[in-house]
């Protein structure tokens, strides 16, 4: 706990921290007044699930929301899909949740974070069992270099149970990178979605490997890629015999 207050009073000189009432943050930019007043009644209220979809949140506004985290002990779940957010709100707030263990589900489907954005929230998870347990980063234009990064951290994180990395731009060298960790260094990831991105047949043989390997998975959906008939096949045979449930939609 020593260690927690000492970092947060650490932050307090880069985050904005008058978002915890609607009067202290009359200075701050939340571009509407009634996202702040939601803001207000999370933390007031102590609310656990701080719903943020769809509000048209810009990185400015994100700061804010990220100042409140600072110090807030109650918000587990932060949704954040469907909005204007860049790397460059990813990173106010992912230097909170270096600090922060609180959040365990972050939803940023649906913005424009990118590699850079990513690799800020890899940094974020500095604690291998204390940080995010669930991580949705559907439609936000990553590549094969930003899973990579991703794959890295995943060797010594053990926390992470539930990733989605849908509609990406994610191919063969990122999913290989993406289940040689799976393979042989970590064990705690239970479900798995890539589906629509731009993995085909020469990702095939690490992903089989990797499902032999991964005891842990319970559900990976691979849906929507360019992968040809017969290595389908074969993952259907993979799945079936490790009693994994494999969504390969077309």
């Amino acid at each position: 706990m020593k260690n927690y207050r000492t970092s947060v009073q650490g932050l307090r000189c880069s985050l904005i921290l008058g978002a915890a009432t609607a009067e202290e943050s009359s200075s701050t930019v939340l571009v509407s007044p009634t996202l702040r007043a939601e803001l207000d009644y999370f933390v007031k209220n102590n609310v656990d699930d701080w719903d943020f979809h769809e509000k048209a949140i810009l990185d400015a506004d994100l700061k804010v929301i990220a100042g409140a985290l600072t110090t807030n002990t109650s918000c587990t779940s932060l949704d954040l899909r469907h909005n204007k957010i860049t790397d460059v709100g990813t990173h106010y707030l992912a230097e909170v949740l270096s600090v922060n263990y609180t959040v365990k589900a972050l939803l940023l489907s649906d913005n424009n974070i990118g590699d850079i954005g990513l690799g800020y929230l890899c940094d974020a998870m500095t604690d291998p069992k204390e940080s995010l347990k669930l991580l949705y980063i559907n439609k936000n234009g990553i590549t094969d270099h930003g899973v990579r990064a991703l794959a890295e951290k995943l060797k010594l994180n053990k926390s992470l149970v539930d990733l989605s990395l849908n509609y990406n731009h994610i191919g063969d060298d990122g999913v290989q990178a993406l289940c040689n960790v799976l393979k042989s260094d970590n064990t705690t990831l239970k479900r798995l979605h890539l589906q629509g991105n731009k993995i085909q047949d020469s990702g095939v043989d690490a992903i089989i490997e990797m499902i032999q390997s991964h005891s842990a998975l319970e559900e990976f959906k691979l849906g929507h890629n360019q992968i040809s008939s017969e290595p389908r096949k074969q993952l259907e045979r993979t799945a079936e015999t490790r009693k994994l449930l494999l969504d390969l939609s077309l």
